[in-house]
């Protein structure tokens, strides 16, 4: 595998998508050649504060209170009763 190669399976490398030849051979290359090992440390370090960014970004919604709510009783006896899955965002600002 040349560099122009392992750098085109970069997203399905790090993804850990593909198959096991694939990564073997993307493994090997990056064993051996500094350049594309330092260019995929360098994509990925841009990955994580990519996700990190669009994390940051989302909307955080207030927590809703029940006792407030002046919504439809029937809406009400179908609502499930967990947290939402985005609630775990709302401090996550705050974190930093």
């Amino acid at each position: 595998m040349n560099c122009e190669n392992a750098r085109q399976y970069w997203s399905l490398y790090h993804d850990s998508e593909g198959d096991a030849a694939l990564h073997f051979e993307i493994s090997q290359h990056l064993s051996r050649c500094d350049a594309c090992s330092e260019w995929f440390a360098r994509q990925s370090y841009l990955e994580t504060l990519l996700e990190e960014e669009i994390l940051l970004a989302l909307p955080i919604a207030p927590v809703h209170e029940r006792e407030h709510c002046e919504g439809s009783r029937i809406v009400e006896k179908y609502r499930p009763e967990r947290e939402s899955p985005f609630a775990v965002l709302k401090n996550f600002n705050r974190k930093k």
